[in-house]
Parts: C-alpha cells; structure tokens; sequence
C-alpha cells in the first residue's frame, strides 16, 4: 500500500485495499473487508478498470456469501459479463465467486455449472495450490448424492496437491 501511494499507481492502490480486505474477511472479520471492497470497486468501475472487477470480486468472495448486506457487490458480480474472459484466468476467477454466492444464495445447480466451468479453466492453467484455488472441496461438497464418485475423487486429488504444496491450510 505504501509503495502504491508512493508510485500514485491507482491500479497497484486497488489491488493492495483488495488484499487488505481478503486478509480482514480470512480473519473473520467481514464488515470491516466489506468496507474495503466498497472502497475499491467504486473506482476500479469509474475509472473503467473492468479487466480488474474479477480479481477484485473474487478476493470479496466471502464477504458477498456470507454478508446479506453486501448483496449490491453480489450483484456487480453477477453482472459482469464474462464473453471470451470466461477461458482465461481472470474469468475462472469470478466464476469461482459467483458460484460460492450462488451456492450461498441457494443456486446450487447455478453454483455446480460455475465451478466446473471454473475447475476447467484451473486446471489448464495448472492453479492447483488449494490454499489458494480449492474449487475442487467445494465443487464436491455442493455435489448431490448421485454425484458421490466425483466428489471423492475431486477431494482425493485436492489433498494430494496440499500435500505436496505442504501448507496446513489446504490440507
């Protein structure tokens, strides 16, 4: 934060508020990282800095899923529109978010076609630390019944790679 104030980087400024706020919402404390998603979606959407509203909303992720008060960011999240994005990164990243809403929300069917589509893009692209990318545990947590083969087999390859990343975390 101090080396974007310092640069006058407004794009490096909104990415370390981000951060701030995904470190509040990890310590559980949601109303204060709401205020910090507040405080930089604003301008990110004034300045037309649409290329940065997924990373953005993704690191806002449990603060939309878990505050009703923040069903506005929710939205936002919902209404980006994801075109060619949806292959790169970028797009796998705001499905991820807008799958653990919808599941939160009570979409789970909406929240099950997200997260596929997201596990497709991650896997290509290799993201495969669960401290950082566990769309696999929460894919096969939302999955029915019918569906227990998928979910063993997403939550036994999510663990082997928190092993072999070694941090407590994701195992």
């Amino acid at each position: 934060l101090d080396s974007a104030q310092a640069s006058g980087s407004l794009i490096a400024f909104l990415i370390a508020i981000a951060h701030r706020g995904w470190i509040e919402a990890r310590h559980g404390r949601l109303a204060s990282a709401e205020g910090e998603f507040r405080a930089v979606l604003e301008p990110a959407r004034e300045h037309q800095l649409t290329f940065m509203l997924p990373s953005l909303l993704w690191f806002a992720t449990d603060v939309m899923a878990e505050r009703p008060e923040a069903a506005d960011l929710a939205a936002v999240a919902e209404n980006v529109p994801l075109g060619p994005m949806a292959e790169v990164a970028s797009g796998a990243l705001l499905m991820d978010a807008r799958a653990r809403v919808r599941h939160a929300t009570g979409d789970t069917p909406g929240a099950i076609t997200d997260l596929r589509q997201a596990g497709e893009v991650f896997r290509v692209l290799q993201f495969r630390n669960p401290n950082a990318f566990s769309w696999r545990s929460a894919l096969a947590l939302m999955l029915g019944a019918d569906d227990h083969d998928e979910a063993l087999s997403l939550v036994k390859e999510e663990l082997e790679d928190a092993r072999h990343v070694g941090q407590p975390r994701g195992i």
